[in-house]
């Protein structure tokens, strides 16, 4: 709610198995997405401490909302860890008192959207968490081994939010093998643990 279009936030459940196994637990990766953001490079990094930012316009088209909050990705200090997850006890807010946030930033254009998401719990349905703007009704909802999408559009929409997150889904998909969270295990020294290589497809 309140971004503008082509910018919203997906919601990751990543369980410690599989491709997973070693990440340090389960969590919840949060992705903002801007679709008319910069593709990765040095001259997309953004992050606190910089000249400017966020109103500079600099972020990943991806990015991956760190819930350690010391923005290892974009500063090149790690290829992510385990504390980018967000877990229960943990909230992502709105305000630029705090980075990350759930502010909007496209086009450097800041937009207060209000909105908050706090983890609450995880169960044999997924992770569970509250997403609440205070403009709108309270929602609890959990997220499975797939995605949930918070952006634009109809509230209500189910139809309309249900391609929309098919979308998303198939985007996240493409965009992410370019994101160094993603790279972790094709890296030997990603997320400092050893990794487990992904199985290419015959």
């Amino acid at each position: 709610h309140g971004y503008p279009e082509g910018e919203y936030l997906l919601l990751e459940y990543r369980v410690e198995e599989s491709f997973d196994q070693g990440i340090g637990g389960n969590g919840i990766l949060i992705w903002k997405i801007d679709e008319n953001g910069k593709q990765r490079g040095s001259n997309s990094r953004g992050h606190p401490g910089l000249s400017d930012w966020p109103e500079n316009g600099n972020h990943y088209k991806v990015a991956l909302l760190q819930a350690d909050r010391d923005y290892g990705l974009e500063k090149a200090t790690d290829y992510g860890d385990p504390k980018d997850l967000w877990t229960p006890g943990m909230a992502l807010s709105a305000g630029s008192n705090q980075f990350p946030n759930t502010d909007a930033y496209q086009g450097g254009n800041i937009i207060v959207t209000k909105n908050s998401i706090q983890v609450l719990k995880e169960s044999k349905q997924g992770m569970e968490f509250r997403f609440e703007n205070p403009d709108l009704p309270q929602k609890v909802v959990y997220v499975t081994s797939g995605v949930d999408e918070s952006g634009g559009g109809n509230p209500g929409d189910d139809e309309s939010k249900s391609r929309k997150v098919a979308r998303s889904v198939a985007k996240l998909s493409s965009f992410r093998k370019n994101n160094p969270w993603d790279r972790r295990n094709r890296k030997k020294r990603a997320l400092g643990i050893k990794g487990v290589e992904r199985k290419k497809s015959a």
